[in-house]
Formats: structure tokens, sequence, C-alpha cells
């Protein structure tokens, strides 16, 4: 959610999410004059960060907004779409403790999570490349895979990505569905 650190009659200062600020001015009549939103941390901010971050639209929602009394609803739904952008950067990294976990950006400014996934029991290794979208882990997710070595039949991938198609932690879900639960 985000934290007022600052509330006058002529300006409000906001925390969000991802560390992000937002600066408002607000005319007498309650007009928002102007909406900055800074980041104090975007040298030092992955590119894998960025696109998502960049990718939820948080900015344009509060570009859009006009009056003092409607940033409330929009700054509601500019906290959850970079709470949902926590959420995946926290799994992700959760994830690169177990696996070799690779972040990418497309072409195309899409965020994207390579997992090399090793199965002991069966000797294989595979990569999967998996799209990530800001609303994650809503929606269904684009991904490919290529096995390295060993045999992982297309239909286990699909069954472990059909097995954990909604709820929170599905990249986790599935890793540990393809190494085998280990």
């Amino acid at each position: 959610m985000f934290r007022p650190t600052r509330l006058t009659a002529s300006a409000v200062s906001l925390t969000l999410p991802c560390g992000l600020y937002v600066d408002a001015a607000v005319s007498p009549g309650g007009a928002l004059t102007s909406v900055k939103v800074t980041d104090p941390s975007i040298a030092e901010r992955p590119a894998f960060d960025q696109a998502l971050i960049a990718k939820s639209g948080f900015q344009a929602i509060l570009q859009s907004v006009k009056s003092a009394k409607d940033l409330p609803s929009c700054l509601e739904e500019a906290c959850f779409r970079l709470g949902r952008v926590q959420e995946l950067l926290g799994e992700v990294d959760a994830l690169s403790a177990r696996h070799l976990t690779r972040r990418r950006v497309t072409a195309d400014g899409d965020a994207e999570v390579v997992l090399s996934i090793v199965n002991v029991a069966n000797n294989s290794r595979v990569n999967l490349s998996v799209a990530v979208p800001w609303h994650y882990p809503s929606g269904r997710l684009q991904h490919s895979h290529e096995v390295l070595f060993g045999d992982v039949a297309e239909e286990a991938v699909e069954d472990a990505f059909s097995a954990a198609s909604t709820g929170s932690r599905r990249l986790a879900r599935i890793a540990a569905e393809l190494s085998g639960g280990a």
C-alpha cells in the first residue's frame, strides 16, 4: 500500500511499493495540476524489474487523475499493480536460491524468466522460458522449454503448467513439479 510522506493544502507526496515516489500538486479547488512519479533507485534497478514496473501501467493510472478526490481509488489500483510486481520479484529471488535463474527483457520490453531445472531422479535438465506479465500470478503463462539432457516429455511440462494454473507461487510449484519435488 502507499504511505503519505507529505500532505499539505497544495501538495501530496506518497511512497508506493517498489520504492517509488509520487508528488502531486493540488490547486485550491482540489484539482491535481501535476503528478510526478520518481524512482530514486532507477540507476541500480535491473532492467527486468524496470520492465515489470513499466508494463504494470501504474504510471498511466496516476497520470490520469485530475482531482484529489479521485486519487485514493487510483492509488489503490496503482499499488495493487506494483504489489503484484513485488510479489513476482520476491518469488524469482526465492527460485534463484534453488535453480539457475536468468531474468531478461525481450525486444518487446516484456519480462521473461529462464529457469534451469534439474531432476536428479530421472537424470534430466530442462530450461523453461516463461513470460511473466505484471499481473502474475493471474492469467495464462506463455512458455517454452528446451531439454538440455535426459528425457523430459512435452506432456510433463504442460502438466506442470496446468497443475499450477492459478494461485500464488506458480513458478515455484512448476519448478518443484519438474524437479521431482526436490
